[in-house]
């Protein structure tokens, strides 16, 4: 999160061919993460329990109205600070809602998840590991951040506020929004609201700085 707050966008890119084959196996784990998650029943991440409560009021499908959604958020994104913007924002875009429903699909066709509750917080554990994963490559490959992500690093630099408070208070206005369309926000999205930093510095150690040769 530091390395976003210090400008992402301004950094030299040592490695730009490397960096991209990170940034779009980022995006791939993030569709299988997002579906697992989904399809566990414990919440989605914050900006995704929106999207789908929006989904639920509309009838429109996660990737159609995460291309609307996340079009907004690009206007402000664009507006107020586009050194933000890269080509990584316009992947996670477009890509995220796609590789989402159609990972989404997939599991709904080939795996069944008991209903047991141990299999399906254990679905979720696994699913916010591998959401960490993919936001620790794509923040690491520094290649432009997400119109949603985009919302907290601004405020924070519109408001000198510490980037972690911004962040808490993007996801919890998301929460809400979710709640009071008739979402679903479970133990998976509290999670995420408020615990996935720690898991993504390890992450950043142990894997994504390694993948991008800044180790």
């Amino acid at each position: 999160m530091q390395r976003m707050l210090a400008g992402i966008s301004h950094r030299r890119l040592n490695i730009p061919g490397r960096r991209f084959a990170v940034l779009a196996a980022a995006h791939i784990i993030f569709g299988f993460a997002n579906a697992l998650l989904r399809l566990s029943g414990q919440g989605n991440d914050p900006s995704t329990a929106f999207v789908l409560a929006l989904c639920g009021r509309t009838g429109l499908s996660l990737s159609t109205m995460s291309l609307i959604v996340y079009g907004l958020y690009f206007v402000v994104q664009f507006s107020a600070d586009r050194s933000l913007v890269g080509i990584g924002t316009f992947i996670n875009w477009v890509f995220v809602g796609i590789l989402t429903d159609a990972c989404y699909a997939l599991y709904n066709r080939c795996l069944v998840l008991p209903e047991a509750p141990a299999w399906r917080l254990g679905a979720a554990g696994i699913s916010i590991l591998l959401f960490s994963l993919a936001a620790s490559m794509y923040q690491t490959a520094s290649l432009g951040v997400s119109p949603y992500d985009s919302l907290s690093i601004i405020l924070s630099r519109k408001t000198r506020l510490p980037y972690v408070a911004c962040r808490v208070l993007t996801d919890t206005l998301s929460v809400l929004l979710c709640l009071l369309l008739g979402g679903v926000a479970g133990v998976g999205t509290l999670i995420c609201a408020v615990g996935l930093g720690p898991i993504i510095a390890f992450f950043n150690r142990a894997v994504s700085r390694k993948l991008t040769g800044d180790d």
